[in-house]
């Protein structure tokens, strides 16, 4: 039930021992008394409306209620910090001055303090928030009058100090926990932070001594209230503290009691944001994730300048570190909150392994990239047993670093390597194995935990992977050891290409298909490129390279084409491709002619030379008469092709060859031919046509009911027509 403050009306919580607005205890009313209250104000909420007086002074209670706020909360916080900064630089004049002698400074700052503390608790009974800023004040300036009295006048010792502030300290916590104040906690540890700032510092023992009592009082006060920006605070304050004196005070101590003393303050927040995290049982804490997330980074910053080259141990600590407590709160801790937090835990423990990796193997980029190979093979498995996206994402990306890697450092080979059994030829295979083995699991593990964006990036990713490195090492491979590589290399990618599309039919996969389609059309203008005109010492007539690269094109296009019209689950877009690679086929045979004819009649010209210009002559007539011929018996092929297998493209490519033919023959091959090749030139074009023609009447009608039957799209038949 909600009651109000009599002092100033503000609603008042069940329960609440004092207003959260103005301070004033408040009276528990009896059982009784609170009845009667709830029926009065049921009654008048359903009998009698809001009067336009009521509503119109509600902003104004509004309006009174944030000027209140502002007046009582904004500046007397600014009034004790003004007066913390105060006392802390009299401190230090007085220090550089000698006004006043030492000790007297610590009995008189302590004393300070205690009145501060005494006139807040006496002000507490009436003005709550007001009473508890004094209290908040005094705390602060007894905790610098008892760190200058060890660190700055040296009038106690070790023990002494700890001691002082161990009390001090618990006060403060049992002041804070009584009066169920996070003002007067802030107040006691920006004051207890400040010190670090305004005061020198001799000893690094007390620094570190000091700030393990802020993150240990941090640590009470989080555990019994629930004030968990503290933490995030006095994190801050610390790190920034700790960093500071790093900067210039690093021969204060030896390497080891340095690193000792920044790793024991990073495990006791590690600590604390595990702690933090685990309060809850179905949502890990928000402060938390932040201190969980911010500490090691902290830690790497604050030791990097103390390792000198070994900064590798640190990673492998700090990973070492994150793996244990993701196992324990895996296997102890049965909650959501600690399931999301050993997930959390997972993923730094993967991060940190491999920045390990990467620092330890450093001059082997070898051995790097195949340990970054199975850690994100590692990393991703884990993540979808686990459900952790954290750890599945650092898979992804730590595959991703394995192939820049590989493609930055291992491509090169040593002296004396040999054709396939190399160096980086076990890379790629490892990088290209352990990608297969992500694409599956994305793709075949219906469990992952995974979002279907999550998903198909990373089938995509994985699956260019598995397909592009293999592409590449084909290339590498043939380039460095063959005698041709332009043209044998475009022959080993057509026949992976090849391999790849098939591969993707079986596992239905569109993108590597896809994939296949592109590695194949750059092998057929990589072959067109460098087999268009083959070296003297490479070339015999029409039994050459290039008929054996032809050969392999166009078998592999064909024979893809027939296996993508009979494979099931294919969309129609997809197996329209099939005449498109049919297509490319007979692209690929007219090329082929057409290359052959060209460098017989070119090399025959080039043999004879200047002497004969005569017989030169001849040659130059006879091949523009011969390439003719050829791609006239060509397209009489492709037509005969159209007509038995019903394909309607090709019919049309034939005439449409036919048409360029007789253009070329009437135009060019015979302009500069006597009358006799004149003669024999349009006979033979003429007696072909008309056999062609005669073929076209005589099976008329079989030809226009067999290309008008059922299927007409289709493109291989159960049969051929027969005539």
């Amino acid at each position: 039930m909600i009651m109000f403050c009599h002092q100033c009306g503000k609603g008042v919580s069940e329960g609440a021992k004092f207003c959260s607005l103005c301070g004033v205890p408040q009276q528990m009313p009896s059982p009784a008394m609170q009845a009667n209250v709830a029926d009065a104000v049921a009654q008048t909420a359903a009998h009698s409306p809001t009067t336009p007086a009521l509503q119109s002074a509600a902003p104004t209670q509004k309006t009174g209620s944030t000027e209140f706020a502002l007046g009582a909360h904004v500046f007397t916080g600014a009034g004790i910090i003004a007066i913390l900064l105060a006392i802390g630089f009299f401190f230090r004049y007085a220090f550089v001055n000698n006004l006043i002698t030492e000790p007297f400074r610590v009995v008189l700052g302590v004393f300070l303090g205690t009145c501060f503390m005494g006139l807040g608790y006496y002000l507490n009974q009436k003005y709550r928030s007001y009473g508890l800023s004094l209290i908040g004040a005094g705390a602060g300036i007894v905790y610098i009058s008892l760190y200058a009295a060890y660190g700055v006048y040296h009038l106690i010792d070790l023990p002494i100090a700890f001691t002082a502030l161990a009390i001090c300290s618990s006060i403060t916590v049992a002041l804070a926990y009584y009066y169920d104040s996070l003002a007067l906690s802030i107040y006691a540890l920006l004051g207890a932070t400040l010190i670090t700032f305004i005061l020198p510092i001799e000893s690094a023992h007390v620094l570190f001594l000091y700030l393990g009592t802020l993150s240990l009082a941090a640590f009470i006060l989080v555990s019994y209230r629930r004030w968990e920006q503290l933490v995030i605070w006095i994190f801050f304050a610390t790190t920034i503290s700790a960093m500071q004196w790093a900067q210039g005070d690093l021969a204060l101590l030896d390497r080891v009691t340095s690193i000792a003393y920044i790793s024991l303050l990073s495990v006791s927040y590690a600590v604390t944001a595990f702690a933090l995290c685990l309060r809850k049982q179905n949502e890990a804490s928000r402060f938390g994730i932040i201190l969980l997330y911010a500490t090691p980074i902290s830690y790497m910053v604050l030791v990097a300048p103390l390792v000198h080259g070994e900064s590798e141990t640190i990673f492998l600590a700090v990973a070492a570190f994150y793996f244990a407590a993701a196992s324990i709160m895996r296997i102890l801790i049965k909650t959501d909150a600690a399931t999301k937090l050993s997930n959390a835990a997972l993923t730094f423990a993967l991060s940190f392994f491999a920045i390990f990796t990467a620092t330890h193997f450093w001059n082997d980029a070898h051995s790097s990239t195949m340990i970054w190979a199975a850690e994100a093979v590692g990393a991703v498995f884990s993540g979808i047993f686990l459900r952790a996206f954290g750890a599945r994402i650092v898979g992804i990306v730590l595959a991703c670093f394995t192939v820049l890697s590989m493609l930055s450092f291992d491509m090169p080979l040593a002296d004396g390597a040999r054709f396939l059994a190399n160096e980086r030829t076990v890379i790629m295979a490892t990088v290209t194995l352990a990608c297969g083995a992500l694409y599956v699991a994305y793709k075949r593990l219906s469990d992952t935990g995974a979002s279907d964006t999550e998903r198909q990036i990373a089938k995509f990713i994985f699956c260019a992977f598995f397909f592009l490195i293999p592409f590449l090492w084909i290339g590498l491979e043939t380039w460095n050891f063959s005698n041709f590589p332009s043209l044998f290399v475009t022959i080993y990618w057509t026949f992976y290409a090849f391999c790849a599309a098939i591969f993707s039919l079986f596992i239905r996969e569109p993108l590597l298909r896809y994939l296949a389609y592109g590695a194949g059309l750059i092998a057929v203008l990589g072959l067109v490129w460098s087999a268009n005109t083959l070296p003297a010492e490479w070339y015999q007539p029409f039994w050459n390279l290039r008929l054996v690269g032809a050969a392999v094109s166009i078998a592999s296009v064909l024979t893809f084409a027939y296996l993508l019209k009979k494979a099931a689950g294919i969309s129609t877009n997809d197996k329209a491709a099939g005449g498109w690679l049919i297509g490319t086929a007979f692209i690929l045979v007219l090329w082929y002619i057409n290359a052959e004819v060209l460098q017989y009649f070119n090399s025959q010209i080039a043999q004879r030379g200047q002497q004969y210009a005569a017989a030169t002559a001849v040659l130059e007539s006879t091949k523009r008469v011969a390439l003719s011929s050829a791609w006239l018996l060509y397209s009489c092929g492709v037509l005969a092709y159209g007509i038995a297998w019903r394909s309607k493209i090709a019919r049309y490519a034939s005439i449409g060859l036919f048409t360029f033919v007789v253009c070329k023959v009437g135009l060019y091959d015979t302009a500069t031919m006597n009358d006799i090749y004149r003669f024999t030139s349009y006979m033979s074009l003429g007696l072909i046509f008309l056999a062609v023609g005669y073929v076209y009447w005589k099976y008329k009608d079989r030809i226009l009911n067999f290309v008008q039957a059922k299927n007409l799209s289709a493109t291989f038949p159960s049969q051929p027509m027969s005539l």
